[in-house]
């Protein structure tokens, strides 16, 4: 082995330990606090993440390998690895943009179900009265915020959200303006529950997948209850509760029983 060609692979390593170090953070950002649970899988980022990091980190270091060389002045080496590594920031940029345009920043309950809510399901109009609302809170950069909305007294106001739904428009759930705390809500969330028993059937778990399910839901799986999530795309999901205060305990891509 020559030495030009061990140089041009060490070169290529440390580009690869860097890249790997990044493409870490970004997927303990987008897993553990934009997506937390199984909000990943039920908004479909799962799969987009992982291919746009695995080119991202596959890409640049292959690159430093062929542009690399010993030869080169140290100017070229810093104009050819500064355009490597400027080309794999702008790309790690745009789609780490991109998933944080869809990353969930409300955890709406409303009516008998919970749905996710992205800035991209709000209008200009939408944003503004969330970042502003009372006891709501704007935009999470920390995570979805649980909120509830219930529908106006207002015939006129609900027969507006009603053909806004059936025209492709915001729901009640993509209507900020209704949005209250989700304390507001909280007894009418637990009247909803449904037992999570049913669950077991109606996605054909196995006994060893259905004891894991409950183990990882506590010491004591009769005090959850769970209602229907609807994420991205119509994708659903349930949101496991507790039967007592109201809390939600967490989440998981499973069909609901509606």
């Amino acid at each position: 082995m020559n030495t030009n060609f061990k140089k041009r692979m060490r070169a290529g390593l440390v580009h690869l330990a860097l890249s790997l170090l990044v493409a870490v953070l970004v997927i303990l950002i987008i897993f553990r606090v934009w997506y937390p649970g199984a909000l990943a899988e039920l908004q479909g980022v799962s799969h987009i993440l992982l291919i746009m990091l695995a080119v991202d980190v596959c890409l640049g270091p292959l690159l430093t390998v062929i542009a690399f060389n010993p030869r080169k002045s140290l100017r070229e080496l810093r104009v050819d690895l500064g355009l490597i590594g400027a080309v794999q920031i702008a790309a790690l940029v745009f789609g780490v943009s991109t998933i944080a345009q869809g990353r969930p920043t409300y955890l709406v309950f409303n009516i008998d179900r919970f749905s996710l809510v992205s800035p991209v399901d709000l209008d200009s109009r939408g944003l503004e009265i969330a970042t502003h609302r009372a006891g709501v809170g704007g935009l999470s950069w920390l995570g979805p915020r649980t909120v509830s909305a219930r529908l106006p007294a207002d015939p006129k106001a609900r027969e507006e959200i009603l053909f806004s739904a059936l025209n492709g428009g915001g729901d009640l759930a993509q209507r900020p303006e209704w949005y209250l705390p989700y304390e507001d809500e909280r007894e009418t969330a637990l009247k909803k529950l449904r037992p999570i028993a049913e669950l077991k059937k109606a996605n054909g778990l196995t006994e060893p997948q259905w004891r894991a399910l409950l183990d990882g839901l506590g010491e004591d799986p009769a005090r959850i209850g769970y209602l229907p999530l609807m994420a991205y795309n119509k994708r659903e999901g349930v949101v496991f509760i507790d039967r007592r205060t109201a809390e939600i305990v967490s989440t998981a891509a499973l069909l609901p029983v509606w």
